[in-house]
Formats: structure tokens, C-alpha cells, sequence
């Protein structure tokens, strides 16, 4: 069964490649590299926001920085998703004040977001102890 789901979420995203709840919904299923590597998704920049979110999620924080980063070398530096999600990666990695420096860029760019501030409150409160 959840193979097929896969498919499905696989396809809507070939066929609505803008379509981010798909391409979220997707992250939830999956939970190894093996079955990122092994989708058949579109070549299309979104992917690599896919790509950077799934790697946060499977544990691998230096992936998902690096395709970050590129994101934000190529025009994205205003997006507080990618900031975020760049922060949830440094603090998955244990680098807390780069994930603090994230948090804060984001603040800046949209100062009454409430996204992430879990993760920025965690921040802060290991930095303070």
C-alpha cells in the first residue's frame, strides 16, 4: 500500500510540479536514502528543496545545508523557508549558533512569522544553559 501511495504522490508532482503540500506530503514517506534515490521525480528546481527537507528529516544535516546554501547562492536568500529549514539542520547537527544566525535572517525578512519558533526557542534556551 504504501508503495502505491508513493506512485501517486510521485505522479501529482510530475504533473503539478508546483504543487508544495504534494511534495510535503511526500517527505513523510521516506524514511531511508535508498527510496529517495530511487523516485523518479522531475527535473525541476523544487526537487532540490524536496531533496534538502528530506535529508533534515533522515538525519543527514550536512546534505540538507549544502543544497541549502546553493538554493540561496542561486536567488532564494529571501526565503525564509530555506533559512529555516537551513536552521533545523544546524541545530539537528549541533551547530547551534549558525542555526541561531538562520532563525534571526528570517526574523529580519518576516518579523511576525511563527514558523519554526520551536525550533529557534530550543535554540536559544541551549544557548542560555
Amino acid at each position: 500500500l504504501l508503495d502505491e501511495v508513493l506512485s501517486y504522490f510521485v505522479h501529482t508532482v510530475k504533473v503539478v510540479r508546483h504543487l508544495w503540500s504534494a511534495w510535503e506530503d511526500l517527505v513523510m514517506l521516506i524514511d531511508n536514502e535508498q527510496k529517495l534515490y530511487n523516485l523518479d521525480l522531475p527535473k525541476h528546481w523544487i526537487r532540490n528543496v524536496f531533496y534538502a527537507r528530506c535529508y533534515v528529516e533522515l538525519h543527514k544535516p550536512e546534505l540538507c545545508i549544502y543544497i541549502c546554501k546553493k538554493l540561496i547562492q542561486i536567488g532564494f536568500h529571501n526565503s525564509i523557508y530555506i533559512l529555516l529549514l537551513q536552521a533545523k539542520a544546524y541545530e539537528t547537527g549541533a551547530e547551534l549558533q549558525l542555526a541561531r544566525t538562520c532563525c534571526e535572517d528570517a526574523r529580519i525578512i518576516v518579523p511576525y512569522n511563527l514558523d519554526s519558533m520551536d525550533i529557534f526557542s530550543n535554540i536559544l534556551f541551549v544557548l542560555v544553559n
